[in-house]
């Protein structure tokens, strides 16, 4: 991966931006409280009027960590609890996605390709249809991409300190990223039972990036490092990590 360069500001690309972010938010917040709540919106409702503690005990009996539910309780509180006031909660969810899209792939590409892959994100029907859903897959698809996020930024800061030559002395990790990819990660993990899978995806993809910049040295740190950030997770997830077990291995 080539090091990244420092870009000038590029007052167009920003108004662009506003602008796609303004579709989004438009699409998303457009007649979002006209239909009443379905099945399993109406299940979010009832735990979002729950307390904390009850939620936690309910979800102990469900398919889905309380992560999501623990939030819309304290979004509940603020906004009430109409259909578009729950479902407001997806749709900023929703909104944050693409800007998220657009912070990666300008990263590993350019803005232009990242507007483009931003406009997508903004009008793609199905993140539409589950940011305007008071469930939470929104908050789900928006965790994962704010993980990649942290680890697209953790790997170009290492091509950075890391010269390809491998003559590099020492080497530092992005504390910024780091604390990126433990919130996204912790909070993806209280969200939604596949979030494992996607900090696996994250670590593999790291591993590979290791591999492949072998020569720039401080392998072993590297790993390390990472390893490190997987046992803070975990230490996080611990107090869950029983009832998850138990309902994913028992779920009819």
């Amino acid at each position: 991966m080539t090091p990244p360069t420092r870009r000038p500001r590029d007052p167009f690309a920003n108004t662009l931006l506003w602008l796609v972010m303004l579709l989004a938010a438009g699409l998303r917040f457009f007649r979002i409280g006209t239909q009443s709540l379905w099945a399993d919106e109406g299940n979010s409702a009832a735990m979002a009027g729950r307390s904390l503690a009850e939620i936690s005990a309910r979800a102990a009996a469900d398919i889905h960590p309380p992560g999501y539910y623990w939030l819309l309780n304290l979004w509940s509180r603020i906004f009430g609890d109409s259909e578009a006031a729950l479902r407001s909660l997806s749709a900023l969810w929703g909104i944050l996605l693409v800007w998220l899209v657009y912070q990666i792939v300008s990263r590993l590409f350019d803005r232009r390709t990242a507007l483009i892959a931003a406009t997508f994100a903004a009008i793609n029907p199905f993140l539409i249809y589950y940011s305007q859903e008071a469930r939470m897959y929104s908050q789900l698809a928006a965790l994962a991409a704010l993980l990649f996020y942290g680890l697209t930024r953790y790997i170009l800061h290492e091509s950075i300190v890391l010269r390809a030559d491998g003559s590099s002395k020492t080497v530092s990790f992005s504390g910024l990223a780091t604390g990126v990819i433990l919130f996204a990660a912790v909070a993806g993990l209280y969200t939604h039972y596949t979030f494992p899978l996607l900090v696996g995806a994250a670590s593999l993809l790291y591993g590979l990036w290791v591999w492949n910049s072998r020569r720039r040295g401080f392998v072993q740190a590297r790993l390390l490092h990472w390893a490190m950030l997987l046992i803070v997770m975990a230490f996080f997830y611990l107090p869950w990590f029983g009832t998850a077990w138990n309902q994913l291995m028992n779920w009819p």
